[in-house]
């Protein structure tokens, strides 16, 4: 199995169904608290302390539960939906493709992630406006990892109906 894998399948954490996602981080706590173990067992063999060993060890896990557990700023949110989602939309569209058409792209996909996008933002006054354009702006900033580059703006209604400036991508034929 390749490293960063998981199962039988060789699947990425990402490409794992929510159930598989569930198995692999209920495994993954299971062998930090057999490391944990281990590491303290060892720390006595070695003449350390091995509860002040367990203590600090406990205390790294409990650092990761409170970055974990920290609630998302609206643009983490869409950050997140969009390290899940963006390759996948890009790859659905065509070799040239504006922000709106991958925004529709991403709302007739992920539906629940959009929503959760724009309930992150409910205390802004232009709600759909500011995840589009904190969409736009991950795309701009992941243009080397998604394969695509900027070739421009273009006018385009917003789902308002009101023309708009945005982004035109172009796929990169050289992207893996």
């Amino acid at each position: 199995m390749k490293k960063g894998t998981h199962g039988s399948l060789e699947q990425s954490f990402e490409e794992l169904d929510f159930a598989g996602q569930a198995r692999s981080i209920t495994a993954q706590v299971l062998s930090v608290e057999r490391a944990i173990k281990a590491h303290t067992r060892r720390a006595g063999t070695e003449g350390r302390d091995g509860n002040q060993v367990r203590t600090t060890s406990i205390d790294v896990v409990q650092k990761m539960i409170d970055r974990v557990t920290q609630p998302l700023s609206p643009s983490n949110v869409v950050a997140s939906n969009m390290d899940a989602h963006a390759q996948s939309i890009v790859d659905s569209l065509g070799d040239k493709f504006n922000s709106h058409d991958f925004v529709a792209q991403f709302i007739t996909r992920y539906e629940k992630d959009y929503v959760e996008m724009l309930y992150a933002n409910k205390d802004k006054d232009s709600i759909f406006r500011t995840v589009h354009q904190q969409i736009g702006l991950y795309l701009g900033r992941k243009t080397t990892d998604l394969g695509i580059q900027d070739i421009g703006i273009e006018k385009d209604p917003a789902i308002t109906r009101k023309e708009d400036n945005i982004h035109v991508w172009q796929k990169i034929t050289s992207h893996n």
